[in-house]
């Protein structure tokens, strides 16, 4: 194929972007990080069956306190309570655990994964340009037509992602969420969390990272993650690493 015909090509099957709701994003993201803490941080769970099942089973108005109190230890707070979605998940935890002692341990999964793409109407999602009477352009001619063609669906689709409330996919990388579990619920400070992250990819492969992995990288990745998902970022104290900054 000519590098002619491979612009040609390029231009009329561009890549367009996948689109999801913004709902959809978030709550996939406090997926990952519940099942980051189902598999990283026991200790979440078994105090949820040792500090707050027994106050719903005992029904005797003491639930709520349990819950802040247990919410707190692990700072999964938003506005200082429980965050919304948090005690939604928690009251469907328990409320299975109670009647299946045997699922105790295990969070009771009430969000989904995210689904590969939105299904938008079918002029959004084809693009073509046409082709016919090409020969008789320059090659430059017709590649500022098809690049125009192309600027102006581009632009429909953002608009309509706009109406629509949606946003454009990014994939989510799971050591960022690790980081932020480590840092709000297992107490790490941020220099320990980038020390040994550092460390242990040297130790596993040999040599260096791919990327930079200091304190701002971690810091700026924790704190993108729990505005995602509606965490209030717990206060760490100031001062040189510890093993935890609590």
């Amino acid at each position: 194929m000519s590098h002619y015909a491979k612009s040609i090509a390029k231009h009329a099957r561009p890549n367009l972007p996948i689109y999801v709701h913004l709902e959809e994003q978030c709550v996939a993201a406090r997926h990952l990080f519940l099942v980051v803490i189902e598999q990283k941080h026991k200790t979440v769970l078994e105090s949820l069956v040792s500090d707050v099942l027994p106050h719903y089973q005992a029904h005797n108005g003491t639930l709520d306190e349990a819950l802040l109190n247990w919410s707190s230890r692990f700072n999964l707070i938003r506005e200082g309570i429980p965050a919304q979605w948090v005690k939604f998940q928690v009251m469907k935890t328990i409320s299975v655990w109670a009647q299946y002692p045997c699922t105790r341990g295990e969070w009771h999964i009430l969000v989904p994964q995210l689904c590969p793409t939105m299904r938008l109407p079918s002029e959004l999602t084809e693009m073509r340009t046409t082709v016919d009477g090409y020969r008789d352009q320059t090659p430059n001619d017709f590649l500022k037509r098809a690049s125009a063609e192309t600027a102006a669906h581009m632009e429909l689709l953002r608009q309509y992602a706009e109406t629509e409330r949606l946003q454009e996919r990014h994939p989510m990388r799971v050591e960022h969420f690790l980081w932020a579990a480590r840092f709000q619920v297992g107490g790490e400070s941020i220099p320990d969390i980038a020390e040994g992250t550092h460390s242990s990819y040297r130790r596993a492969a040999g040599t260096e990272p791919p990327e930079i992995i200091d304190e701002r990288t971690v810091r700026l990745a924790v704190s993108k993650v729990l505005t995602h998902i509606q965490l209030d970022r717990r206060w760490e104290r100031p001062g040189p690493k510890r093993r935890s900054s609590r």
